[in-house]
């Protein structure tokens, strides 16, 4: 069985990830705030392993950190998007880093994406 047939199986939730095109600055030097759009994804979100607490990023913690695993691709901050925010349990998450799988083999129906996400939090 592919992953990806086993992502929608223990999928914990379709989630909305919206996508920002990052700020620009107009003739006068004010921030223009960039264009967003949202689209549904069926995503399994889990906590995170021994090996993934090891590698993750400074100044996350476990508490805040999920694994996710998608068909769909989502991104991390490139020069011209931000990262792409994802929602869920009424959260909102940022995605921290994106490793692409391939199905080698299977076709393309088997090919998924696996990322880390950190839960936004508001000082």
């Amino acid at each position: 069985m592919a992953l990806s047939s086993v992502i929608v199986s223990f999928a914990t939730d379709t989630s909305v990830v919206r996508r920002t095109v990052a700020s620009t600055y107009d003739s006068k030097g004010r921030v223009v705030a960039g264009g967003t759009s949202a689209i549904n994804v069926v995503a399994s979100i889990q906590p995170l392993t021994g090996m993934d607490l090891q590698v993750l990023p400074e100044g996350h913690h476990a508490a805040n950190v999920r694994k996710m695993y998608t068909k769909v691709a989502v991104f991390t901050r490139t020069p011209t998007n931000d990262p792409d925010k994802v929602s869920f349990n009424g959260e909102d998450w940022e995605v921290l880093n994106v490793m692409s799988w391939e199905a080698f083999g299977l076709g393309s129906g088997g090919d998924h994406f696996e990322s880390m996400i950190a839960r936004i939090t508001t000082p």
